[in-house]
């Protein structure tokens, strides 16, 4: 317990760099107009947001909470790697990485301090989010909907574990190449792959296994949100408890991706990349 106590003093509450969630915030959330891009694109939000609340209000109980954690999570799919892709990768293609390593502070706290600055623009957007879902709960007509509130918690606890898990691995990439852009690619063709791809490819391959198809599946988001939303698809576990595994086992991957990318922070630094030292091929060079 010291030792955890410790690690949270020392990465959360005293760390130097959580000045990165005002970099993030001022970066992200201003309308600012010395950042045209990120203010056009905060604008294009802010209306999709009022369109969805005012359509859900137009609905006349229409519209479930769930399709709420959907539009969320898929906003997370898209949002995560643009937010974190640059982080390292874009300090050393603007030299500034060199002036940050010397700095008092150590590896991890560079990691979980620019994981944090992400998290903290995604509790903006969960926040935001609850008040159309709250609408829409209020609202929606049962015969359309039975999601209950334990089924929605553990909707929300997925979609937001989830973009943890993508921010982990996006920092990861980050800290493994040399242009923000390479990153970026990177996740977003993992993410495809994993999103879009593998169901693909199961639904075709795999239509007589469940338990197989089920189990590869298992990290979609989409697909375990959907469970949750249709109680009756669900099998093995109770349905309050279906959702946990999975926010586990993403709080599990992020804190693991985080703890490997602050260990090898200046892997990326060497010629090899991924492989290990001294294995730069026969010529031994």
């Amino acid at each position: 317990m010291e030792k955890l106590a410790h690690l949270w003093r020392t990465l959360v509450m005293e760390n130097p760099m959580n000045i990165e969630t005002t970099r993030f915030r001022r970066k992200f959330l201003s309308f600012s107009t010395s950042r045209g891009a990120n203010a056009t694109v905060l604008i294009l939000v802010c209306l999709a947001y009022g369109m969805l609340s005012l359509s859900i209000i137009s609905s006349k109980g229409n519209v479930s909470p769930d399709i709420v954690v959907y539009l969320q999570t898929a906003l997370f799919t898209i949002l995560a790697p643009a937010l974190l892709h640059g982080s390292i990768a874009g300090e050393r293609e603007r030299r500034s990485w060199d002036f940050l390593l010397v700095a008092p502070i150590t590896h991890a706290q560079i990691v979980v301090g620019k994981f944090l600055g992400a998290c903290a623009i995604m509790l903006v957007v969960v926040l935001a989010g609850l008040i159309p879902a709250a609408i829409a709960g209020l609202t929606h007509d049962p015969a359309y909907s039975n999601l209950g509130i334990f089924a929605f918690v553990e909707m929300e606890g997925i979609s937001i574990t989830y973009a943890m898990c993508v921010f982990a691995v996006t920092l990861f990439f980050s800290a493994r190449v040399k242009r923000p852009m390479a990153a970026l690619g990177t996740v977003y063709g993992l993410l495809v792959v994993t999103l879009l791809g593998l169901p693909a490819v199961l639904s075709v391959g795999i239509g007589s296994s469940k338990v197989e198809a089920d189990t590869l599946m298992f990290l979609n988001p989409f697909i375990a949100e959907s469970k949750l939303a249709e109680p009756s698809n669900i099998s093995g576990l109770p349905a309050y408890l279906f959702g946990l595994p999975h926010v586990l086992l993403y709080l599990g991957l992020s804190i693991v991706v985080l703890a490997w990318t602050s260990k090898t922070l200046v892997f990326a630094e060497n010629d090899v990349k991924f492989l290990p030292k001294g294995h730069r091929g026969a010529s031994g060079n």
